[in-house]
């Protein structure tokens, strides 16, 4: 019985070292192999009783069904690791069309900027910079070159001596340089 022991506890140190740190096959065919040659041995020499030779065929059929169980635990982790890359590789291609929305949705938003945003006089120029404060530059003989500071607009229009834009806030009218005929009246 120390014998059917020791495979016994061959079988669960094996099983304990599969469980812990995956199952080196080598290993366990090395710890099987040794406490199986040295029953057959004592078998030979006539020390070991037929009764016992049935618990050397049951420990025989426990390491086949405990192979069987590692390569169908294998093939399970296999499984699992397969689908978790197909999850990785679902979440990058949802994360590349998020950010290629995000990239549309940008130059869109700065194309509508950007319509509207700059515009030329007779001889004068106008843009809404990046903080939507107006910018102009050229004649400034009748002021159209006074934007109002700390205001924010979203669109500008130049025309011969004057400037018009929308402010970011109200969406109202404002305009300033020359107001003959109405041109600087909203």
């Amino acid at each position: 019985f120390v014998l059917e022991k020791k495979l016994t506890a061959a079988y669960l140190a094996a099983a304990v070292r599969r469980d812990q740190y995956g199952t080196d096959v080598d290993w366990l065919d090395y710890e099987v192999t040794q406490y199986t040659d040295r029953v057959e041995t004592l078998v030979r020499e006539g020390k070991v009783y037929t009764d016992q030779m049935s618990s050397l065929a049951q420990a025989r059929r426990n390491r086949v069904a405990m192979e069987i169980h590692h390569v169908f635990y294998s093939q399970e982790l296999e499984g699992k690791k397969l689908a978790l890359h197909m999850q990785l590789d679902e979440t990058r291609q949802r994360y590349t069309k998020a950010i290629e929305r995000l990239q549309l949705r940008e130059s869109l938003v700065t194309r509508r900027k950007a319509e509207g945003a700059l515009s030329a006089g007779t001889q004068h120029s106008c843009a809404i910079n990046a903080q939507d404060h107006v910018q102009c530059w050229g004649l400034n003989d009748i002021h159209q070159c006074n934007a109002p500071r700390h205001v924010t607009f979203r669109a500008i229009a130049a025309g011969d001596h004057s400037t018009c834009a929308i402010r970011q806030t109200d969406s109202r009218i404002e305009c300033w340089g020359t107001n003959s005929f109405g041109k600087s009246t909203p």
